[in-house]
């Protein structure tokens, strides 16, 4: 074999082998029914799978262990994905026109994502504000609302900014624009 050849066999040999490992990498990550499977949750349970960023989803469910509901995040790796549980769950009130529950999320080395869940039980209120920032400048994220269940309407948002203080205002707005409850108002 002269010094050519061999030196295309071996750019062969390379565009062979990256083009296995693009092959590889395209490969559709598990299926979400999988993943949760995988950690015990049952498909009939998930509620709600949304992405949160181009790697991460949440997913909200029915935990059967007490009736509540609670939250995973899946988390899409080069080669593998990850699914970890909160181990929180909502304590529904269907005396408040609003219940919530928070969760943080840790994403990555130096990335937290916090879930704020709950249900709508006033009719009234069609869109859910959350303002969680030190001052009441600080920006709003409107949570996504899911159709009536038999607990209500569940209502979630993703925040992925820092959270300074523990203090949120969730705020219930009306059709005209009105807030008929607010969450800091009805602190104790």
């Amino acid at each position: 074999m002269t010094r050519n050849q061999k030196r295309g066999t071996y750019v062969v040999f390379i565009i062979v082998l990256v083009g296995l490992l693009l092959l590889i990498r395209s490969c559709k990550t598990e299926e979400f029914d999988t993943l949760l499977t995988r950690i015990n949750i049952q498909p009939e349970q998930v509620m709600v799978v949304s992405p949160i960023d181009s790697t991460s989803h949440l997913v909200l469910y029915k935990d059967t262990q007490t009736d509540g509901i609670a939250s995973a995040m899946i988390q899409h790796r080069r080669w593998s994905s990850k699914v970890t549980k909160s181990g929180g769950v909502l304590e529904d009130n269907k005396d408040e026109p609003i219940s919530y529950h928070l969760t943080r999320y840790p994403y990555s080395n130096d990335n937290t994502s916090y879930i704020v869940y709950g249900f709508i039980h006033n009719p009234d209120i069609i869109r859910v504000l959350i303002r969680y920032g030190p001052d009441s400048s600080s920006a709003e994220v409107e949570a996504g609302i899911l159709e009536p269940s038999d607990q209500g309407r569940l209502w979630y948002a993703v925040i992925k900014q820092p959270i300074t203080e523990m203090r949120m205002d969730i705020r219930g707005v009306d059709n005209a624009g009105n807030t008929i409850y607010s969450s800091l108002d009805n602190e104790d």
